[in-house]
């Protein structure tokens, strides 16, 4: 199924890329191409850049995944969503103090919001349980990827360790 699409209007790529990275085509290769062509001539969209951090996300790219989560956050600071998925990506890559001080900030913003509840439960008070030596064997991992493609394989093992089973899903797939 692709995007809705109101006959006889051409969408504009900003519209097909929110419509490709929401919902079940974050996960998808073909998402990405089109959120950044729309980051070409909205590169400060927040949305965008949540959407697109997500989807790097889901393809595996953890590290890359922090950037246009905090840039989307800095564009939109009074925007739940984007400041969720910043402490998250943050969360994800091991930067724990830097996700606890964003999460600290939403908790202060918005007291007892389902969100930021969620989010503490499932990211700072279980991140612990993310091994710190995983994290940095995914982070220097990724780099080998490209000069060593069964590099993919370790990184699903590390990705199914650490809890990211989408993640691991996408390495073996490559």
């Amino acid at each position: 199924t692709g995007p809705m699409v109101t006959p006889g209007l051409d969408p504009s790529p900003t519209t097909m890329a929110l419509a490709a990275a929401s919902g079940a085509g974050a996960s998808t290769p073909d998402a990405l191409p089109m959120t950044d062509a729309a980051l070409q001539r909205h590169p400060d969209h927040p949305w965008l850049l949540s959407q697109r951090s997500v989807i790097l996300f889901n393809l595996g790219y953890v590290q890359a995944s922090v950037a246009p989560a905090i840039n989307a956050y800095r564009n939109n600071p009074s925007f739940l969503f984007t400041r969720d998925v910043a402490v998250r990506r943050l969360a994800a890559a091991g930067r724990v103090a830097d996700a606890q001080q964003f999460q600290d900030e939403n908790d202060r913003l918005w007291p007892g919001h389902t969100i930021a509840m969620e989010t503490r439960a499932r990211i700072m008070e279980a991140g612990p349980a993310l091994r710190k030596t995983d994290l940095d064997m995914i982070r220097e991992t990724e780099k080998q990827f490209y000069n060593e493609p069964f590099a993919a394989y370790l990184l699903a093992r590390l990705h199914e360790r650490t809890g990211n089973r989408a993640a691991a899903i996408i390495w073996l797939e490559r």
